[in-house]
């Protein structure tokens, strides 16, 4: 007769976990690298007329503030809101007062095409100008494709970075 040997299942469940925990590892590494190669290529949908891309980032934090114009954008700022919250797993600050370190939506009249934004974001703040609800919004879809894709998938994060523009 030969020699019957019984598995221990807890040895079993230990190297499964250990594998399980390396593949989703490498799984966010490579989900890492190909955010990074994307982000330096930029490849927004509809493309910038003008893009300049900085050095360095802007840092989303739960105390990063939204700024709203008295009157103006208040629906896009919920909109940004939880693109935001959802990779951040807490929502904003809505203000229509100064904040350091803040996104902040600029109605500019002089921004007359209805779809039309400028973008700036700096090491300190991100800004929005448009003259039209939709203007603000396209500038939104545009951080949106900027952010990682991880929180589409309710990845979360301790921060989120927006490249310098």
């Amino acid at each position: 007769m030969g020699l019957f040997v019984t598995p221990d299942i807890g040895v079993i469940l230990q190297t499964f976990i250990i594998y399980k925990k390396c593949l989703l590892l490498i799984i966010i590494t490579i989900n890492g690298i190909n955010n990074y190669a994307l982000a330096q290529n930029l490849p927004l949908i509809p493309m910038p007329v003008h893009l300049t891309k900085g050095t360095g980032s802007f840092i989303i934090t739960s105390r990063t503030a939204i700024i709203v114009p008295q009157g103006y954008f208040s629906n896009e700022a919920e909109q940004l809101n939880q693109i935001i919250g959802k990779g951040l797993s807490r929502r904003l600050k809505i203000t229509n007062a100064s904040a350091p370190r803040a996104i902040q939506l600029v109605y500019n009249a002089s921004i007359t095409a209805p779809e039309a934004y400028d973008l700036k974001i700096t090491n300190s703040k991100i800004t929005i100008s448009a003259g039209s609800q939709a203007g603000i919004f396209h500038a939104i879809e545009t951080i949106r494709q900027l952010l990682p894709v991880g929180i589409e998938n309710r990845i979360i994060y301790k921060q989120l970075a927006l490249l310098v523009l």
